[in-house]
């Protein structure tokens, strides 16, 4: 048995946790909250560093504002262009000062990054985020991440930087303290929290909701449901824009549909991945015997389980009938979480090709707990999948991101789960779902007045479902504001016109920071792909809003007392999400002391994700190509598929014939010799790109080896080991002269090397440290100029 440390927190390599502690404040009017979350750190070293901390928050979430508290200071942030941001950042880091930038790894997903802490020093950073959240029939759910479950697969080749990968362990126990007040129709409520212990009292026509101990692990999302709201209307409110007005529109959908009494076919995904033991595959288990139970005769199913390869009830899809339902109750019971890692994608691809006996609309019921890297490759697989995907988050700390995102990328519907709720009521309402006929057409009309004006623009754009009793949001754009009724049309297939009616709520003039202003422009740059992503950055900069392409920057410059080296990274751990992995169960029992103690000893990480991951301070040549990748997706434009990196062992047995070439037999030289053809002129420019990648990545590694203090002992002559192709070589050489020490000369070609090369082939601290270096150096500015000229035709085609 392994219990939690009551010592003092370490990080994986025993240096003191930066984080102390998480303290969360929120607000909860109607369909809105406001939450504000402060983090507060301090350095218990004796030398400068910097806290690397990677935390999940609600996948629509929008952070609206970022505060930074350094001893009486007090510093706001201010959305930046993410490259711009990174560099300023590094240029304050650098120069010894301290600066905070918060970045989005991963749709939910983000970073914050607190450079050069001094050593006893605390920072305290608070942000503040707004949602909407949506009715399910007469419910609604409150859900805050507080860690993040260890994920299959590569992260980098997920979008996240080295840096920002997570590292997981058992006794991370910074704890957080809650208070959340209630106002509104959520009064009317029964509200429950399955996750925490907590107190709920009432006060001057409001509820706060507080921890019953003032500190909780950081273990587990918190969860607040509420159910039999009794005034569930739908809304609409107005508010004035930069540029007009901007109006919400929360139709609650309150539509009487006739299930669709047609045969349905039903394809069920099941996760029994490692990270499934436990609690998540009971339910699961439990939830599938439900499903087979509610299913009429004549209805189509078929069940895939899935880990590190998947399995198939059956090749095609299975009517439901007295035989079949005893096959597949046998199928059902013995399902266990003993499939290996979560190879999701290769399970739903061949979930897709499954045919039916009938040609019938195909819905995918998905149960999973998300834990994988591969967002981007998922969702857009599913979008071209041609079948709506309803999933069920289960877990303590379910993947939003995943399940959600694979959801409302298809037009189907998420439902998320802890260990302590039933999952039947989730299933009910998915099945209601699927058994609704698709719309035909969903129009909204934003005033009855027939003398209003028309939306300038509306998000979505096109509204890919409607399910009755769920929230459907809609913001549109007005140069005047727009009065009177809001009306939701939907038309089903048989002609039926459904339709949900609001009235706009009165206007507030004055309203200084703009939600719904900037709550709808998030909405916009999320949802329209026919935005260009310059423009939407442009669009993000403007509304001061966090995204893929903007960071939150806050640079404190120090006059006195600059950090006089670089700082140490600290990478904040996570919590180990209770129940994870089959470590123990919370079903039952909402958290307390007993659940600190984690049974390891049955547990198997042979075919899981890496617990306790070492730093990430240099890349391996085993990780090129996921570098790349990593770095590739996150650039603002498309780039060009690079080279393939070849090592020289390999090169040296290519069958490609390549010219040999001494100083005076360059590759400008090459192209008016007749005899050389325009192939091996190609072959050449390839090789001398493939050499320049390599040479950049084998640097990255020895750089972070040496460190700030070795940099300058790198000499010319080891480039031709490092990788670099001789062209290069001699024209490093032909610089050194008695005023250019082969020292500088070195640094101005990491200098130039890393601005040609867009930083994506260096990791963070290799770009630091030779920024670090080149400013302290004397290197003379005509000297890098010079030679940046000289490179510029060799770089700019190998780069």
């Amino acid at each position: 048995m392994l219990a939690l440390s009551t010592a003092v927190l370490k990080t994986i390599q025993g240096e003191a946790v930066a984080l102390q502690n998480v303290n969360v404040q929120a607000a909860l009017t109607d369909l809105m909250s406001n939450v504000s979350i402060t983090q507060n750190y301090k350095n218990n070293e004796n030398t400068n560093i910097e806290a690397v901390y990677t935390f999940a928050l609600p996948l629509d979430a929008v952070l609206l504002d970022l505060t930074v508290t350094l001893g009486e200071k007090v510093l706001k942030g201010k959305i930046v262009e993410k490259k711009q941001a990174e560099v300023s950042y590094e240029e304050a880091i650098t120069d010894g000062n301290s600066a905070i930038m918060l970045e989005q790894s991963q749709p939910g997903l983000f970073t914050m990054n607190v450079g050069n802490i001094l050593a006893g020093e605390s920072i305290s950073i608070k942000f503040h985020y707004g949602a909407l959240h949506s009715y399910q029939n007469k419910s609604l759910r409150f859900m805050l991440p507080t860690t993040l479950a260890p994920r299959y697969g590569d992260p980098l080749q997920g979008g996240l930087d080295p840096h920002q990968v997570p590292e997981h362990k058992m006794t991370a126990d910074y704890g957080f303290s809650l208070s959340v007040v209630i106002k509104g129709m959520l009064l009317s409520s029964d509200i429950t929290c399955p996750t925490h212990p907590v107190c709920i009292q009432s006060e001057n026509e409001q509820v706060v909701i507080s921890l019953q101990k003032e500190i909780a692990t950081m273990d587990r999302d918190l969860v607040l449901n509420f159910d039999n709201i009794k005034a569930s209307a739908s809304t609409a409110r107005v508010e004035k824009d930069y540029h007009g007005y901007v109006a919400l529109a929360s139709f609650h959908c309150n539509f009487n549909i006739a299930e669709d009494s047609a045969p349905r076919s039903f394809k069920i995904v099941v996760d029994c991945s490692g990270s499934m033991s436990g609690d998540s595959i009971d339910q699961a288990r439990t939830a599938l015997n439900r499903i087979l139970d509610s299913l009429r005769d004549g209805d189509y199913l078929n069940i895939i389980k899935f880990g590190s390869h998947y399995d198939i009830l059956s090749d095609e899809q299975l009517c439901i009938n007295k035989e079949n339902r005893i096959r597949i109750e046998n199928y059902i019971q013995n399902i266990d979480a003993n499939m290996g890692g979560t190879e999701m994608d290769d399970a739903l691809t061949a979930t897709y090709q499954i045919s039916s006996q009938m040609d019938m609309a195909h819905d995918v019921l998905l149960i999973t707990d998300g834990e994988v890297w591969n967002e981007a490759e998922l969702i857009n697989n599913a979008k071209n999948s041609h079948h709506r995907i309803f999933t069920i988050g289960v877990g303590s700390s379910v993947a939003e991101n995943i399940v959600r995102g694979l959801a409302d990328a298809t037009g189907g519907a998420c439902e998320l789960v802890t260990p302590n709720e039933s999952m039947a009521d989730k299933i009910h309402r998915h099945f209601k779902r699927m058994h609704t006929p698709r719309a035909k057409a969903v129009n909204v009309a934003w005033s009855q007045n027939k003398n209003s004006n028309a939306p300038t623009r509306c998000t979505p754009g096109k509204i890919r479902s409607v399910y009755a009793g769920d929230t459907l949001h809609v913001f549109g754009w007005f140069n005047e504001a727009p009065e009177g009724h809001m009306q939701l049309d939907v038309t089903l297939p048989d002609g039926t016109l459904l339709t949900d009616k609001s009235r706009y709520a009165p206007m507030v003039e004055k309203n200084e920071d703009y939600f719904l202003t900037r709550m709808g422009t998030a909405s916009l740059l999320k949802n329209e792909s026919t935005i260009e992503d310059h423009i939407k950055a442009e669009m993000a900069v403007e509304y001061q809003l966090m995204t893929q392409w903007t960071n939150y920057l806050v640079v404190h410059v120090r006059i006195k007392d600059k950090a006089a080296e670089l700082p140490e990274l600290r990478t904040v751990p996570q919590t180990l999400a209770a129940g994870w992995g089959g470590t123990g169960s919370i079903a039952g029992s909402i958290m307390s002391e007993c659940d600190a103690t984690l049974d390891m000893s049955s547990v198997d990480f042979s075919e899981s994700p890496v617990l306790h991951q070492a730093a990430p301070a240099s890349i391996k040549k085993t990780e090129i190509h996921k570098l790349k990748k990593s770095r590739a997706v996150r650039r603002k434009t498309p780039p060009s598929t690079p080279a393939p990196v070849i090592p020289e062992e390999i090169i040296e047995e290519t069958s490609v014939q390549v010219p040999e070439h001494t100083p005076e037999h360059t590759p400008e030289s090459i192209i008016f010799e007749n005899e050389i053809h325009l192939e091996d002129v190609l072959a050449l420019q390839e090789l001398i790109s493939q050499q320049i990648i390599t040479l950049a990545i084998n640097l990255n590694e020895k750089i972070n080896q040496l460190g700030e203090k070795g940099i300058a002992s790198i000499k010319l002559a080891d480039f031709k080991s490092l990788g670099a192709p001789d062209i290069a070589i001699d024209i490093l050489e032909s610089f050194p002269d008695s005023a250019r020490s082969e020292t500088d000369i070195v640094l101005s070609f990491f200098s130039i090397l890393l601005d040609f090369s867009h930083r994506k082939y260096f990791d963070k601290q290799a770009i630091r440290t030779i920024t670090w270096a080149y400013k302290r150096s004397v290197v003379n500015k005509s000297l890098s100029h010079e030679m940046k000229l000289e490179l510029t035709c060799l770089l700019e085609d190998a780069i």
